[in-house]
């Protein structure tokens, strides 16, 4: 086929259009909440497909970065965050260690993959809360195999509370990590899903690091401590890494709040929103962060809710300021079961920034005595930024279908 040769005014646009993009005086020019180039794509689970190109098979490797995990209907093999999880633990070989912090434990396949995990001599070590898990019968498997005694390379054991804060409190946190597993090392995953038949009607996320050793070695640090199950002096801690910052709960407060701190980061302007999916947000602290919400809107940032539980006072701050708020069941019974929160704005200098928050933490009084873990991730780099695609995604899939049941 011949081409048309191009005038010199048609050959000049593309370049008269990048250099007004980049002065960002035209219209249509990516903003702080637009995708950011593509990278390398995961798999459904969000892990590596232990092929190389070609077909040749290379050893198993996790995926740095976001997993999503929409409800999984009928059969928990269709939970991503499960399966990716229970992958990593099969391919962890003797000698590497796993160690569990979680909420709630019921999920009999990942009973079974820990169990033979430690036949084969990796350490396994798990703490649940004992008053979600009084009679169950995964935790009950996994104790009879390995012990209750913490002192031992493997064990499960009930934690009685607040493991850092006191028996007042619970362990809330959702965290699994394998010291190595195929050819990766030091992953440590972390987000909004407790190991229970709720990832068949839920919408959780898990954040993955993969061979990040500062990541691993801040939980694990936490983990010495919860093992130990009783009260430390000053439990808050604020763990600063490259390009993620860590809030390990019991002991913060209302001014020093995780939330509140990075809503302090946005600055308003063209292009700067703010989504929240929570299971809940209620409290005085849900209202402090409600009333900052409604002032950023207030001030130009686009502004989307989509929460579960929502407490009065909330409710009515949000509505008076003019926050659209999108309501969790759906019309089936899925519902979000996130603790999530997405900023992107630029900052002073004009850089666009953008922040991932996930973790165990809902938006209310509760967490401030219990072990939770909240992570701030700056999807600047990496998987990092391949995982804000993953993530805007997703919020943009849960608000879609809110508006569609009319929610």
């Amino acid at each position: 086929m011949t081409r048309r040769p191009r005038s010199p005014l048609t050959a000049a646009l593309p370049l008269a259009a990048a250099l007004l993009c980049v002065s960002g005086l035209l219209a249509g020019c990516s903003s702080p909440d637009d995708d950011p180039p593509p990278g390398p794509r995961a798999t459904p689970s969000g892990r590596d497909d232990g092929r190389a190109p070609g077909g040749v098979e290379r050893p198993f490797r996790v995926r740095a970065g976001a997993i999503m995990a929409p409800p999984a209907g009928d059969d928990v093999a269709d939970c991503t965050a499960v399966d990716a999880f229970l992958d990593a633990v099969e391919h962890a070989p003797a000698g590497a260690t796993v160690r569990v912090a979680t909420n709630s434990f019921h999920l009999l396949p990942v009973a079974d993959a820990l169990v033979a995990a430690h036949e084969r001599g990796v350490h396994v070590q798990v703490l649940v809360d004992r008053r979600i898990n009084r009679d169950d019968d995964a935790p009950d498997i996994v104790q009879r195999a390995l012990g209750g005694d913490r002192s031992a390379e493997s064990f499960l054991y009930r934690v009685r509370g607040s493991a850092r804060g006191g028996p007042e409190g619970a362990m809330h946190q959702k965290t699994w990590m394998v010291s190595r597993t195929g050819g990766s090392r030091w992953v440590t995953m972390v987000g909004s899903l407790n190991l229970t038949y709720g990832c068949l009607d839920q919408y959780n996320d898990v954040y993955t690091f993969v061979d990040r050793r500062d990541v691993w070695r801040a939980f694990n640090r936490v983990f010495d401590q919860q093992v130990r199950d009783r009260p430390v002096t000053d439990p808050a801690r604020v763990v600063d890494l490259d390009g993620v910052r860590l809030w390990f709960h019991p002991g913060f407060s209302r001014e020093d709040d995780p939330v509140q701190r990075l809503l302090d980061r946005v600055r308003p302007g063209p292009g700067a929103r703010l989504r929240i999916v929570q299971l809940a947000w209620s409290g005085e602290r849900g209202l402090d962060i409600a009333r900052r919400v409604v002032a950023l809107h207030d001030a130009g940032v686009r502004v989307d809710v989509v929460v579960g539980a929502l407490g009065p006072l909330v409710e009515r701050t949000l509505a008076d300021g003019g926050i659209e708020v999108h309501r969790s069941p759906f019309d089936n019974g899925d519902y979000v079961h996130h603790k999530l929160v997405l900023v992107s704005w630029r900052d002073d200098a004009g850089r666009v920034r953008r922040v991932v928050s996930t973790g165990s933490d809902n938006v209310g009084d509760a967490p401030f005595g219990r072990d939770e873990v909240v992570a701030h991730v700056d999807a600047d780099r990496g998987a990092a930024r391949r995982s804000w695609t993953s993530y805007r995604r997703h919020v943009d899939t849960l608000l879609a279908r809110a508006r569609r049941e009319g929610r």
